[in-house]
């Protein structure tokens, strides 16, 4: 699956869409497209984008089946700058993803994922910027 983020200029009699960027999931059936949008993550002074994809399979740990993963893009040319995937099976991490603003006073966003190791609740992600 995959996201195709499109714009449409106000105030044209026919507006006409264009493509922004288009994202991509790692696999079919992974239900990549939960998203939240997070302040600057990367330093290019542009938005950055939180996708969830809660029905990923990890073979890379025991029956990892449905773990989950969230991605992080670049706001500005669509590259990832992070993944995180679930622990165990079932975690299906990414089935929920929000911005929480900056919570610790770094000065960058952090966000909620789904349940990263496993525990039932909800996990915060803290930090995932490149600069």
């Amino acid at each position: 699956m995959h996201l195709t983020f499109l714009l449409t200029w106000l105030g044209q009699a026919e507006p006409s869409p264009q493509e922004l960027m288009a994202l991509r999931g790692e696999a079919e059936r992974d239900r990549f497209g939960r998203i939240a949008v997070v302040r600057d993550l990367d330093g290019d002074q542009r938005p950055d984008l939180v996708v969830g994809a809660p029905m990923r399979h990890d073979f890379s740990i025991p029956n990892g089946v449905h773990v989950g993963a969230v991605y992080v893009f670049s706001g500005k040319n669509g590259k990832r700058i992070a993944r995180f995937s679930g622990s165990r099976r079932a975690d299906a991490l990414g089935n929920a993803v929000a911005n929480l603003g900056d919570v610790n006073g770094d000065g960058k966003d952090e966000f909620a994922a789904g349940d990263l190791d496993g525990d039932g609740g909800c996990d915060l992600i803290v930090g995932c910027g490149t600069r």
